[in-house]
Parts: structure tokens; C-alpha cells; sequence
């Protein structure tokens, strides 16, 4: 049995979209049951973890209100002539709790850059604001996912080596 909570941070203009803290809730819950590593997996707060609990926290950084004016202001003054782009900072990471002692963690660092060129437009409020960002908050969450079952792994794989040693005769 597994316990896991969400921290969910944003920083900066929010134009280009951050994901829903509900959805990333769901998104977790749904690739660690679908790892089949854990034989039942439950959303709890931080501070109510179980013994076998996973901190998921989220980090959306994207430029500052200030920032994003003035980016406004030099594409509408050239009237999307000029191709500019926006730059998104995901960082992802988990800290994995055994009996309230952290024991592994793993973050893994996106940027994603979201582009704005008058000939683009169409499909750069599709691409940018939805396909774009979803696909890359759910390669975060897999990697993330595959680094828990890859050390539960090797943590079953160190327990059959020392309890074949110790089964040994001398």
C-alpha cells in the first residue's frame, strides 16, 4: 500500500496555461495503478502519510506579468511579423517516505518554449496551451513513475541477494 500527496507550485503569468492540481492529482493515481507496483494507492496530505508515502511536487515557472507585457507589447507592435517565443519551466519531482524518513528522490527539469509567429497563430494557441504542455507534464509523471517501480525494484532485487546469503551454509 502506497499513500501519495501533491505540492503544486506556480510562479509568473499564467497566459500559456498550468495544469489543473486536481488533474495531476488523477494523472499520478492513474500511472502508479497502472504500475502495478503497489497494491493500492491512496491520495493522503502530507502531514496524514502512511508508512510508504510519495511527495509529488510540481513547479510551474513562466516569465513575470511584467515580462509577458512587454513581450505583448513588441509582438503587437509588429503585429506577429516576427517570430518571438515564451519560455515554461516544469520541474517535476517525488520524494519517496519509508516510515517518515526520505529515502530516494528523482526531479527531472523541462523548459518548453511556446511559439508566436503570425503564420503559427492557429495553431500555436492548440499546440502551446493544450497538446504541448499535457504531453509534457505526462512524460514527466512517466518518468517520474518508472524511476519509483526501477527502485522498488532494486530494493526486492538487494533483499533476495542478502536473504540468499544468509540461507547459505558456512
Amino acid at each position: 500500500d502506497v499513500t501519495f500527496s501533491v505540492e503544486y507550485i506556480t510562479e509568473g503569468d499564467t497566459f500559456f496555461g498550468v495544469a489543473s492540481e486536481v488533474r495531476m492529482m488523477e494523472i499520478i493515481k492513474e500511472k502508479l495503478i497502472a504500475s502495478n507496483a503497489f497494491s493500492n494507492v491512496t491520495y493522503a496530505p502530507f502531514p496524514q502519510k502512511s508508512k510508504y508515502h510519495l511527495h509529488f511536487i510540481i513547479h510551474y515557472t513562466s516569465p513575470s506579468v511584467n515580462e509577458s507585457a512587454m513581450h505583448g507589447a513588441f509582438i503587437g507592435y509588429t503585429f506577429l511579423t516576427i517570430p518571438s517565443y515564451m519560455t515554461l519551466y516544469l520541474d517535476y519531482s517525488y520524494i519517496l517516505y519509508l516510515n517518515g524518513e526520505s529515502i530516494h528522490s528523482k526531479s527531472t527539469p523541462e523548459s518548453l518554449r511556446c511559439y508566436i509567429w503570425l503564420p503559427l497563430l492557429p495553431s500555436c494557441l492548440i499546440w502551446n496551451n493544450i497538446l504541448a504542455i499535457r504531453n509534457e507534464e505526462r512524460n514527466s509523471i512517466n518518468f517520474l513513475i518508472n524511476d519509483i517501480t526501477s527502485f522498488q525494484a532494486r530494493a526486492l532485487e538487494e533483499q533476495i541477494q542478502q536473504s540468499k546469503q544468509l540461507m547459505q551454509p558456512r
